[in-house]
């Protein structure tokens, strides 16, 4: 079976087609280099749930190696060489500083929302990830030079005090709403993607209704830029509860609340609320027994990965 590159979707190694197979960095070299770290290990641990609670179970490490031999391979020659590569050279003044932990703002924010949202598509390609990761459409709609983000995506960031390199891949812990019924079926739709690198916290979360609205507390987290509606909410201060995890905290001080839709308000042909992709005659609207089947079918399984370096 021929490979595709895992953003444009072209396939490489194909006469037709004139593109070689590539291999890209899922953390920048520059960076690696510039801090030292190509040398650096790291490990993945994969966290499951136990009995579907939220009680976890630390699973045996997946691989071992060190940071520069962590590599995307299907990559095609056009996308690494071409809008990657100039990603990488237009956000390296921002995240140079981020990362250091020099400064806690950051400048060119369109570039680096899009270089975050790049970094956590190639965790999930990389480690195959299918529950919680990002979206291969996602994936698609961030190739070239476009620097908008895919509806319902929104990304934060924050600067952490202690230097670590770790991610983890989960659906979104939480959302709230009225209809749990719907609020379910788009919990296992969404995801929600963070990453450490060095000083620099980043969150990427998506919500497949675009109209509902995000949650977060202003001095925890500060938004990079986002095509949903978000409000601050100084009530999200997990460290109230008495957790100390700076991580813990960053990724807690995000809630999703579902938007709540009233009788009549979606037109039959308007795609279906519950983000099935597919139109709400069809779906919701739709008698039990006759609605068609969701163009995207993800589980909600919940999967972790961490690094230690």
């Amino acid at each position: 079976m021929a490979k595709k590159c895992a953003f444009c979707g072209i396939e490489v190694r194909h006469q037709s087609t004139a593109r070689t197979r590539a291999r890209e960095h899922v953390f920048p070299r520059w960076a690696l280099e510039e801090f030292n770290l190509s040398k650096a290990e790291i490990e993945f641990t994969e966290i499951n749930t136990m009995n579907g609670s939220l009680h976890l179970s630390k699973l045996p490490p997946i691989r071992k190696f060190d940071l520069d031999s962590f590599l995307l391979g299907n990559v095609c020659s056009n996308c690494n060489n071409g809008w990657m590569s100039n990603l990488e050279s237009e956000s390296k003044p921002a995240l140079r500083e981020f990362i250091a932990g020099r400064s806690d703002a950051i400048s060119n924010d369109r570039i680096v929302a899009k270089w975050a949202l790049k970094t956590a598509y190639s965790l999930t390609a990389y480690l195959n990830n299918k529950n919680g990761g990002v979206h291969v459409r996602h994936g698609r709609e961030i190739c070239g030079d476009t620097l908008h983000l895919p509806k319902g995506v929104v990304i934060f960031s924050s600067r952490a005090a202690e230097w670590k390199i770790q991610f983890s891949l989960t659906v979104p812990a939480m959302i709230d709403g009225v209809d749990h019924n719907l609020i379910a079926e788009q919990w296992a739709k969404s995801y929600q993607v963070f990453f450490q690198f060095g000083h620099a916290y980043f969150l990427v979360r998506y919500h497949p209704d675009n109209r509902a609205i995000v949650k977060y507390h202003p001095e925890l987290s500060k938004i990079v830029q986002t095509s949903m509606r978000c409000e601050p909410d100084y009530s999200l201060n997990p460290g109230m509860a008495g957790v100390e995890d700076p991580d813990f905290i960053f990724v807690m001080s995000h809630k999703m609340v579902s938007y709540q839709y009233e009788p009549g308000e979606i037109r039959r042909n308007d795609l279906c609320h519950c983000g099935s992709g597919v139109k709400f005659k069809y779906c919701h609207g739709a008698i039990p027994r006759l609605r068609k089947a969701p163009l995207i079918r993800r589980t909600a399984k919940l999967r972790y990965f961490q690094v230690d370096s």
